[in-house]
């Protein structure tokens, strides 16, 4: 981590933020999400955070950027600024599935949030807050926000999820047919038709 970060800054590792009590701290003092990134080789992506006094966060415009293999997500400084729309996606049932087995609903978020984040960075859209069972992204165009969440949708109906999950009662099957399929192609009309 200490090679990755410029100097002259606080920089945080998402082990050494998880440790710290947010709550607890100065007013003056922020703490950012600057994004996730894929610091080695065969390793996870790491969420880096900057930890600097209100006064400070200037220095970030001119620092160095994070030496990193790649970026897993868009950066703070490639966020939506001025007009931004918002997303925000909830996952139902989650207290429900963890009370069951907390084991399997772990797993399954983690497999919710692989898939968001893959999407989220491939659709140049920026993670807000990324709680257990809230996902909050920003896109420069509502557009974009919109192709981002039908993606993870589609993604969801189709990933590989635990069979443990099918035991729940929330974890009913569902089999979608060519009769009761929807549509989300617009259909043209006599009055408007397509070129």
């Amino acid at each position: 981590m200490c090679h990755a970060c410029p100097g002259g800054l606080v920089f945080l590792a998402g082990s050494c933020f998880k440790q710290l009590a947010v709550q607890q701290l100065t007013p003056q003092l922020l703490v950012v999400h600057m994004a996730n990134y894929l610091l080695e080789a065969e390793a996870e992506a790491e969420p880096v955070y900057l930890a600097c006094m209100g006064e400070q966060l200037s220095r970030l415009l001119v620092a160095c950027p994070i030496r990193c293999l790649r970026p897993m997500s868009t950066s703070l400084l490639e966020a939506p600024c001025s007009r931004a729309a918002v997303v925000y996606l909830t996952v139902v049932g989650l207290g429900s599935l963890t009370a069951w087995d907390s084991q399997v609903a772990g797993s399954a978020l983690a497999l919710c949030h692989t898939i968001l984040d893959r999407q989220l960075h491939l659709y140049g859209g920026y993670c807000v807050e990324q709680a257990e069972a809230v996902y909050l992204a920003t896109f420069c165009h509502p557009h974009t926000a919109i192709r981002w969440a039908l993606a993870c949708i589609q993604l969801c109906l189709v990933a590989a999820w635990p069979h443990q999950l099918l035991q729940h009662v929330l974890g009913e099957e569902v089999v979608i047919s060519r009769d009761n399929y929807v549509s989300l192609q617009p259909v043209p009309t006599r009055a408007e038709p397509w070129l």
